[in-house]
């Protein structure tokens, strides 16, 4: 009994591979989250361009509104 307390202990080649699949895993989803967080800092950027694209658009249609509108007037005050 006392050889087997005087052996080292082996760590077998199942548990080690788990723990190199189990680090590739986790560097993988860093730079996965990497990856994402550009994506999502560019898809933010032409989001608030959209938004400032929809406000002018929504200022000019209010333009062409108010011109048709002024328009609609002077034709229905000129046909009676």
């Amino acid at each position: 009994m006392s050889e087997l307390d005087n052996t080292p202990r082996t760590y077998s080649g199942a548990l080690l591979a788990a723990i190199a699949v189990a680090l590739l895993a986790g560097l993988g989803g860093l730079i996965w989250s990497y990856s994402l967080s550009g994506r999502l800092s560019t898809q933010q950027a032409d989001l608030a361009d959209a938004k400032q694209e929809n406000v002018k658009l929504a200022a000019e249609l209010r333009e062409t509104n108010a011109r048709l509108k002024v328009a609609t007037e002077e034709l229905g005050s000129s046909l009676g």
